[in-house]
């Protein structure tokens, strides 16, 4: 009766150990198979409440395209009513991060007054290019960084977790530029749901993290695609939406 109990108590422990996997960029735990090579429109937006007045609004085109050398590009593209953000990100063939590149304009303004960041991850490091040309921002550097990926992925890294086997991710995760360390960030799946875009209905995984006891990030997550389909953020008594237009 004791061996039974015994082997009942390590399969139990073994079976709500498998509820979490760890994800960076050396262990290959994500399905790199259902990353989706197209372009993404999204429409985010501030609200104070459910249905108070939406405000400070941008558009968001992420475009995904897979190399010869099978690495990819993500062209990344922010408008709202006074600048535009254009970001080339790079990965390798495991979608670790290879480099970042931020362009921003103001609408109106000329070539010589845009803000340039240029960012590489190499050698367990991130650090900015020294061409001025490439980057005209304060030079930067963050050590320790060979697990991490960039978190301005994140909705394309999402969706290729391992949904079906796993009930928590800790994702390795750093934003370049930031003074925050990489560190692992917990996403738990915490509901299946419905959701209604343009009168069509799609099942979803619903993620959460939370930052911290004022901050938390919820993401929709259709089963059939993978496609995070909308983000919401609260933080401090307002929201962000990130939702999937086309």
């Amino acid at each position: 009766m004791k061996r039974f109990i015994a082997v009942f108590c390590v399969l139990l422990s073994y079976g709500a150990s498998c509820q979490t996997i760890q994800i960076n960029t050396k262990n290959n735990n994500l399905n790199l198979y259902r990353l989706r090579l197209e372009r993404s429109t999204y429409l985010v937006y501030f609200q104070n409440g459910p249905d108070t007045p939406k405000y400070n609004i941008e558009v968001w085109d992420r475009d995904i395209r897979q190399t010869v050398e099978n690495t990819y590009t993500i062209s990344w593209v922010r408008q709202n009513y006074k600048e535009v953000h254009r970001y080339t990100i790079r990965t390798g063939q495991g979608f670790q991060p290879l480099s970042e590149e931020i362009v921003v304009n103001g609408l109106g303004e000329s070539r010589k007054d845009e803000l340039r960041k240029y960012y590489h991850f190499k050698d367990d490091k991130v650090f900015t290019d020294n061409d001025t040309i490439k980057h005209n921002q304060v030079r930067f550097t963050m050590e320790n960084t060979a697990l991490a990926f960039n978190w301005e992925l994140d909705l394309e890294i999402l969706g290729m977790l391992p949904f079906e086997d796993y009930k928590q991710f800790d994702i390795n995760f750093y934003h370049p530029g930031s003074k925050s360390k990489p560190e692992y960030h917990t996403y738990q799946k915490v509901r299946e749901e419905k959701l209604s875009i343009n009168d069509q209905e799609f099942s979803c995984w619903v993620l959460k993290i939370d930052h911290n006891e004022n901050q938390w990030s919820e993401f929709w997550v259709d089963k059939q695609t993978h496609k995070v389909l909308q983000m919401r953020d609260f933080f401090y008594g307002r929201f962000r939406y990130k939702k999937l237009v086309i």
